[in-house]
């Protein structure tokens, strides 16, 4: 490999860590652990903080993260009661000494070790009360680590941690995965076969040196049909990149974060106290497993140290400095670098303690802070930009020196290039050398077995001849003395003459194993040959390799380093960024604000136009029933007029045409014989024209009266169509003005919309950021089996199946009067009550399990939900079951309440620790007071309604 190779392999991808030590707080190791949490975050985080929670919110929220279900109304309203002021560090303790810790936290250290895998080769009726024994005891999580991963199933009494490997498969590439991420937090799968496509920390060097203590195991099916596991020789991890040709390169086993270690070294073929074979189990001179149990166990480690802080942390707080939890690297940095630091230095300076670590986060106050917002957001926003030049100017002062830092960190890796180049020659001679030692073992362990084949055939006679002599010694010492005993010699003859014939029969025997002797001489003489070549080499490498070694050790040191002041930068300019965002969340609230107060003028003022105009709706429509009457008036009596004299227009002809008709016809009669139709007609045209005359006489009489009437009614009809006019005018403005103003109310609608939902989700983001800075509290979803027992507990169902078994045990074994005065025997008892009870509602738990929880080889950081879940909450037999009324549980005291309000307010208490709101309880009580022949029914929808909302799934 090249040295540009090696460096774009080894390096951080463009590292600018920096060297300043002032950005860096000092906190006194004298103050508790949780005093430094808090004041680490108070020192690193710029963002106001929100309140510490009451008391209420306190002890379910501790309740549900150290035993995981929250307290009875019993323990609530103790807590309550108590007036005492370190009551919170009393109950943090009391929890922590409970069984009920004990079962949570076996259930967490599960779930995290196994990720709810099903049981193969090792039961869960072993594993779990091996690992719940474990938390009992308090057994240091780097000793538990250590008894997990050196744990090979041989010793039947220590079998259960084997589990973590066989139910694996015993598959080493799983393993290293699985390995990384569970014990030291960095999930390397995607850089087995190259550097990691994403993850620029993560390289192939880093999988295969943890590969190492892993590639050589395998599952081990003895006669005996146990499963156990088993390691073959292993050798210096060679690999190559699949993106780099002829890259190939090779690491000694090491730890995430650490160097190659050293280990003793080995001829090939000497490597083993029992030999491998299909039927036997090997056994190694060196196990590189038991040497990462070891490593492990040593509490040196920082990737091995902060991550079981990290995830702790994660537990108690929601989420982890580093999150994802299994995703420590430089491009994932912790959100406080220091705290990140602090946390795995108290977790060796404790040993381990993972008990003692948990108490001091949660009596810390960043523990026990609100997941609301702090108050007065505006002004702290403005106070935020008075931070905005120190902000700006220590970050300023961080990057003027990141060029120096990464010169400096090159310079230090160039030296272990150098450093590891200086021997590379020396390591491909020892290579070779290997490689011609474990062929010349080939006919060395043939013709050891050859001889060893010789042996086993000649080894019979031998021992025959042997019990034969041992006959014959006897006789043959008397001889000695005797000289000469004709009858003793003739005694000993046929056995004398049996000897001769096995010796006879094992000469050929012998020669084959004298043969076989000959023949190991020569290859054993070239395998001897050969190691002496080996030590030889060894012995010029290894001051070249504790160089190179030395060197690679600085070069960590200086990236140790490098990286706390990296994450230290990026934690500063994340901060940078989150106060940028502050500083600009305070004119969007107040420009939110002022345009709702806009909005709301503007609906005033439409709904003053709008009154406005409906009252003069009212005299506009007197005025216009006014108006119509003239004018419907003025308009008949104009009509009149004009109809009489378009009469008198016409009706003169037409009388004096008729009249004139008449006469001719009168005139044409007399001329004519008698004509009874003609004369009809001339009586019909007088007829018709005296008809004419009377409406023309009519006509003439309306004109007079329509034309006096008009001059009578036009100054009253101009007035008020000029009134008219005027209130119709005024109605079009008042009309007009409410339209503008309804327009103008639909615009200040959509800006106040507008700039809320840019300020809302300014806030929202902001929440977001100061969660995950530990300013506000982050929200928790319970985990499956948090739920479950918070379920059962509410509802009074394990307390019931306690009392059952504690009845159980009793009847079979009861304490006498002086074993209940026994303290030891009292905690005794009741571990076995809290086991019994366990053992009865677990396949209840396991069901919420399988509905609520990821699949098996999982992890389940994050909360989510399914239609599975809706079903099972909606019909599930379970929890409508243990809702229902039954031995003075919840639904019991609220049904025999005749006080709605105070059933009411205990409802509330047992299901939320909390007291309902005065809203709330109206709601409740109306709606069993709505049907009060089902109050039963009604009292377990709503108590059924209160565990299934999304405020009994969280714990805030």
């Amino acid at each position: 490999m090249s040295r540009q190779t090696l460096i774009k392999t080894i390096r951080l991808h463009g590292l600018t860590a920096v060297l300043v030590l002032s950005s860096f707080v000092t906190i006194s190791a004298q103050e508790p652990m949780h005093v430094r949490i808090d004041q680490l975050i108070d020192q690193s985080t710029k963002a106001p903080q929100a309140e510490v929670i009451n008391d209420h919110e306190f002890v379910r929220r501790v309740s549900i993260d150290l035993i995981g279900m929250p307290p009875t109304i019993e323990e609530l309203n103790a807590f309550l009661a108590d007036g005492s002021p370190d009551k919170r560090v009393k109950l943090v303790d009391q929890l922590l000494n409970s069984n009920e810790y004990v079962r949570h936290f076996t259930t967490s250290l599960d779930i995290m070790l196994m990720e709810r895998r099903r049981n193969q080769h090792v039961k869960q009726e072993e594993w779990l009360p091996w690992l719940h024994k474990s938390v009992q005891q308090n057994k240091p999580w780097n000793e538990l680590a250590r008894e997990v991963l050196g744990s090979d199933g041989v010793d039947l009494a220590k079998r259960a941690p084997v589990r973590f490997y066989l139910d694996r498969g015993s598959e080493p590439n799983l393993l290293t995965r699985d390995v990384a991420r569970i014990f030291f937090g960095r999930d390397y799968q995607c850089a087995q076969c190259h550097d990691h496509p994403i993850i620029d920390d993560y390289k192939q060097s880093d999988y295969h040196g943890l590969y190492s203590f892993l590639a050589g195991g395998y599952e081990f099916k003895a006669p005996d049909k146990k499963t156990y596991y088993a390691e073959k020789a292993g050798s210096e991890a060679i690999f190559e990149s699949v993106f780099i040709p002829d890259s190939e390169d090779e690491t000694a086993p090491k730890l995430p974060g650490g160097p190659p270690i050293a280990e003793p070294k080995f001829y090939p073929g000497d490597e083993y106290t029992v030999k491998p074979d299909k039927t036997v189990r090997p056994v190694l001179k060196y196990s590189r497993r038991q040497k990462l149990a070891e490593l492990v166990n040593a509490g040196d480690n920082r990737a091995f140290n902060e991550n079981i802080a990290n995830r702790l942390w994660a537990h108690m707080m929601g989420r982890g400095l580093v999150e994802p939890i299994d995703l420590h690297h430089t491009a994932n940095p912790p959100s406080h670098p220091a705290l990140m630091k602090l946390l795995g230095e108290e977790m060796a300076r404790l040993k381990f303690d993972m008990k003692a670590f948990v108490r001091e986060i949660a009596l810390s106050k960043t523990y026990q802070r609100s997941i609301d917002l702090p108050t007065e957001l505006v002004a702290k926003s403005q106070q935020s930009a008075e931070k905005m030049p120190t902000i700006e100017a220590e970050l300023a002062a961080l990057k003027t020196q990141t060029d120096q830092a990464a010169a400096s960190y090159e310079e230090m890796m160039n030296a272990w290039y150098e450093a590891k180049q200086a021997f590379e020659p020396v390591k491909t001679e020892l290579r070779a050398a290997r490689k011609k030692t474990a062929e010349l073992y080939k006919p060395y362990e043939a013709a050891e077995k050859a001889l060893t084949a010789a042996k086993a055939n000649l080894q019979p006679q031998l021992d025959l001849i042997a019990k034969y002599e041992t006959i014959t010694m006897p006789a043959d010492n008397a001889l000695a003395l005797l000289k000469t005993d004709d009858e003793l010699v003739k005694a000993l003859a046929p056995i004398k003459a049996k000897i001769a014939a096995i010796e006879k029969k094992a000469e050929p025997l012998r020669k084959a194993v004298t043969d076989k002797e000959a023949a190991l001489v020569k290859p054993s003489n070239d395998l001897h040959a050969s190691w002496k070549v080996i030590d030889e080499i060894r012995t010029r490498i290894v001051p070249l390799e504790q160089i190179a070694l030395a060197k690679q050790a600085e070069a960590a040191k200086a990236r140790h380093d490098s990286l706390d002041r990296w994450n230290e930068l990026n934690r500063l300019t994340a901060q940078l960024e989150t106060t940028k965002h502050f500083v600009s969340y305070g004119p969007a609230e107040t420009t939110a604000i002022a345009a709702s107060v806009k909005h709301q003028q503007a609906i005033a003022q439409q709904r003053e136009a709008t009154l406005a105009l409906e009252q003069y709706t009212v005299e506009f429509q007197a005025k216009q029933k006014t108006w119509q009457a003239v004018s419907n008036q003025y308009q008949q009596t104009t009509k009149k007029l004009a109809s009489a004299e378009a009469d008198m227009d016409k009706l003169p002809t037409a009388v004096a045409t008729l009249k004139a008709a008449r006469q001719n016809m009168v005139d044409a009669v007399a001329s004519m014989p008698a004509d009874e139709e003609l004369t009809q007609l001339v009586s019909f045209y007088e007829v018709k024209a005296e008809s004419y005359q009377l409406q023309l006489t009519a006509a003439e009489k309306t004109s007079t009266e329509m034309q006096v009437s008009l001059k009578e009614l036009q100054p009253k009809y101009e007035a008020m169509k000029q009134e008219f006019a005027t209130v119709e005018a005024e109605m079009k403005k008042r009309a007009d003005l409410r339209t503008q103003l309804t327009q103008a109310a639909k615009i200040a609608d959509t800006e106040a919309n507008s700039t809320r939902d840019a300020a809302n989700t300014m806030q929202a983001n902001l929440t977001g950021d100061w969660a995950s800075q530990f300013a506000v509290a982050p929200l928790k979803p319970l985990m499956p089996e948090q739920f479950a027992w918070s379920v059962l507990e509410v509802t009074g169902v394990r307390q019931r199946y306690i009392e059952i078994a504690r009845a159980e045990i009793e009847k079979k074994t009861p304490l006498s009067g002086d074993d209940k005065k026994d303290p030891s025997k009292v905690a005794a008892r009741e571990q076995e009550v809290e086991a019994l009870m366990y053992e009865k509602l677990k396949g209840s738990v396991g069901a919420f399990v399988a509905v609520y929880g990821a699949g098996d080889g999982q992890n389940q950081y994050d909360y989510f939900a399914t239609v599975d879940q809706a079903l099972f909450a909606a019909n599930g037999a379970s929890i409508i079951g243990w809702v229902a009324p039954a031995s003075g549980n919840v639904t019991h005291r609220m049904l025999q309440n005749v006080d709605l309000a105070a059933g009411t307010q205990d409802l509330y208490l047992t299901c939320l620790t909390r007291q309902p709101t005065a809203a709330e309880t109206k709601a409740v009580v109306d709606y069993i007071n709505s049907r009060p022949e089902e109050k039963q029914a009604c009292i377990v929808e709503i108590a059924w309604a209160l565990l299934n909302s999304a405020e009994f799934r969280f714990n805030h």
